[in-house]
């Protein structure tokens, strides 16, 4: 997908937003993975990018940290924590209701996984 932004650091938010679980719940629980488009902003609610906005500058310095940690070939669960810890206050999600789309989510990948193995089964 590809967003027009104003600098790197908005291209840094809006792509934590995009890949914090709040997001990537969202997305999956309406979306067909192969058909994924920039419809999604029109229907995951990522507010502007604020240079002055503390939380949106924090979601900046986190997705830094994972871009670096990216680069380095490091695991990501930790700073796909901190992704969502830096966003929720953004999606207005308690703790508890993070670690619930936590949980879903992983179940659909899970599903998602399996439904993809059968599907290379039937093509053998």
């Amino acid at each position: 997908m590809i967003v027009p932004v104003e600098s790197k650091n908005e291209a840094l938010y809006l792509t934590a937003m995009l890949n914090s679980t709040v997001s990537r719940y969202t997305v999956l629980s309406y979306t067909i993975t192969t058909q994924i488009s920039t419809h999604v902003l029109e229907h995951v609610g990522v507010p502007q990018f604020d240079a002055s906005n503390q939380d949106h500058t924090a979601i900046v310095r986190a997705a830094k940290r994972a871009a670096k940690s990216a680069e380095q070939g490091t695991e990501l669960d930790e700073i796909d924590s901190e992704i969502d810890d830096v966003t929720r206050p953004i999606w207005g999600a308690t703790k508890g209701q993070l670690k619930a789309l936590r949980e879903a989510l992983g179940e659909i990948r899970e599903a998602l996984s399996e439904i993809a193995g059968e599907d290379s089964e039937e093509e053998d």
